[in-house]
């Protein structure tokens, strides 16, 4: 079972709140999407899966602050098992958000 929820934070924000239900395990995430003007609709900028309902309301609560940090600098890495560095798994960044959002875009 899935049950979703959208939150309007600004005229450009929107939080999508979800919850699915799959053989007993409950999930949450929440999106912050963001409007494109040249595309006239909304793109995802990331989705942040939450463990409890005081972080879920500490993402509201951000977001509705203007802040949208947690969302923007989020990093993801790949687990390199085959590299042997003292049994430590080597990091690799995927993709950089910073390049992806930048704050200065005309297009936006």
């Amino acid at each position: 079972m899935n049950r979703t929820l959208q939150l309007e934070v600004d005229d450009r924000h929107k939080l999508s709140i979800a919850q699915s239900i799959e053989d007993g395990e409950v999930r949450h995430e929440v999106a912050l999407m963001r409007y494109k003007y040249n595309n006239k609709g909304y793109d995802i900028v990331e989705v942040i899966e939450v463990y409890d309902i005081q972080e879920l309301f500490d993402l509201i609560c951000e977001a509705y602050s203007g802040d949208f940090s947690i969302w923007e600098n989020q990093y993801e890495v790949l687990l390199d098992l085959d590299v042997d560095n003292d049994n430590q798994p080597m990091l690799e960044l995927i993709i950089d958000n910073d390049s992806d959002w930048p704050e200065d875009r005309a297009d936006d």
